[in-house]
């Protein structure tokens, strides 16, 4: 067994990060049986992203989660782990306020994104069809989708984001 796959040996394909795979990697260009060294690499990176990344980048069969919940309850609408990346597919805002409008601002790690009026009993696409993207969104982990909104009652304006993951811890 060739130095790359001594380091990694006693952790499972679910428990391997690509960190890991970057730190031992280092060794396969300046070690004494570096072609081999570099066979082992390739090897264990294919069998990384045959867990970690299944379907090279396009969303997971059966990782669809929908995510709904008042604004003023969780302004974080999503916070991915470090490890996973999702695509966001749909993204959905309701004003229930029947005489109040609001302006719900999205935001990715703080930065505005997106800035939209609800009118009063309304609801209006933020992704998706007819929204900011024709289709979707990527979000990377450790990154957090945020909402605030403005004018109407906080409590009234509720969300709802569907999305899947592309790889996933």
């Amino acid at each position: 067994m060739g130095d790359i796959r001594d380091q990694l040996q006693t952790l499972t394909g679910a428990d391997l990060l690509a960190s890991q795979l970057s730190a031992a990697g280092g060794k396969a260009f300046v070690s004494v049986n570096a072609k081999t060294t570099q066979l082992d690499m390739n090897d264990v990176t294919d069998f990384w992203r045959s867990v970690h990344v299944p379907t090279y980048g396009s969303p997971i069969a059966s990782s669809a989660v929908l995510v709904s919940g008042d604004v003023d309850s969780a302004p974080v609408v999503l916070q991915l782990p470090v490890n996973e990346c999702a695509q966001l597919q749909a993204m959905i805002i309701t004003n229930a306020d029947a005489a109040n409008p609001s302006t719900a601002t999205l935001t990715l790690d703080n930065v505005i994104f997106f800035q939209m009026d609800v009118p009063p009993s309304s609801t209006v696409v933020a992704i998706g069809f007819q929204g900011i993207e024709p289709c979707s969104m990527h979000m990377v982990g450790g990154q957090q989708l945020a909402i605030n909104q403005s004018g109407a009652t906080a409590a009234q304006v509720s969300y709802a984001l569907t999305y899947a993951l592309t790889s996933q811890g």
